[in-house]
């Protein structure tokens, strides 16, 4: 970000202290810090200035008031964090339109506010092909931070027929998430991310729709340890929240069935929830 043009408004303070706390952080770390670099100052506004800076916090409008259009895509030096909520928990990561996407603060049909992702595709996906297209297969290591680059090999992936065709018998041709059973639109997807061959285990796959296992890989959905589907906050209200809460499909054989190790693994590491 270019400080030079962000003024010295109190609030720009907190956006400091995500990033020097590695992007991320919940309100007690960021009182905390605020707390030990700006000792003369007040912080109990520490969740109003988040709020302020958060491209999905219907809250930000009351303490921008002048601002008119709250859209990420519009740019606004302001857009810089993302608010992240797992049961009671909140915290603060900096704000990446290609993977938290495109927000607006508008109000519904019975006027209540609310926070609304614009984008219904993958911003990260679609730039993944994008530069696929334009740069080949080299460049992946050298222009994109972790994120991306495991985006980018979603869509470098081969087919891994085999793979498929197992977990297609396994789950007798139906999506494990919403048994959907048309198989034209029906992947194999990795839970412990693929490595090569020896990750092509039936307990280390989902056979699911193409949409849903976009969804899965950007752990923006994810199984919890009761085995049942759960959606991240940002997809709440969108087309797909009708599947929280759902059982996991099983396959035929319990021995397919995803291996508790690989499901907590992409709860830890993909999707960002405790284990």
């Amino acid at each position: 970000m270019d400080r030079s043009n962000r003024g010295n408004w109190k609030y720009w303070h907190v956006y400091d202290a995500v990033v020097a706390l590695n992007g991320r952080a919940n309100i007690k770390d960021l009182t905390r810090w605020l707390g030990e670099k700006y000792p003369d100052e007040n912080h109990t506004d520490v969740r109003e200035n988040a709020s302020l800076l958060c491209v999905n916090d219907h809250n930000r409008r009351h303490y921008d008031k002048g601002r008119k259009n709250f859209r990420s895509d519009h740019p606004n030096i302001k857009d810089v964090l993302f608010r992240e909520q797992y049961l009671n928990e909140i915290t603060y990561v900096e704000y990446d339109r290609s993977k938290h996407g495109i927000w607006d603060i508008r109000p519904d049909s019975e006027g209540i506010w609310k926070a609304v992702q614009i984008s219904s595709i993958s911003c990260a996906l679609e730039e993944a092909h994008r530069q696929i297209s334009l740069e080949g297969k080299p460049a992946i290591e050298d222009e994109f931070d972790a994120r991306v680059r495991e985006l980018r090999a979603i869509a470098l992936r081969e087919g891994q027929h085999e793979f498929r065709n197992a977990l297609l018998k396994a789950y007798e041709g139906k999506c494990a998430i919403t048994g959907c059973a048309v198989a034209e639109i029906l992947e194999a997807a990795h839970i412990y991310p693929y490595r090569g061959a020896h990750t092509n285990r039936i307990d280390n796959g989902l056979l699911l729709r193409a949409d849903l296992h976009t969804l899965f890989d950007k752990g923006l959905v994810y199984v919890d340890p009761h085995g049942i589907i759960q959606l991240v906050e940002r997809l709440s209200g969108s087309e797909y929240e009708y599947l929280n809460g759902r059982r996991l499909r099983s396959p035929l054989n319990p021995a397919d069935c995803p291996h508790t190790d690989h499901l907590a693994h992409h709860r830890r590491h993909v999707a960002g929830r405790p284990v």
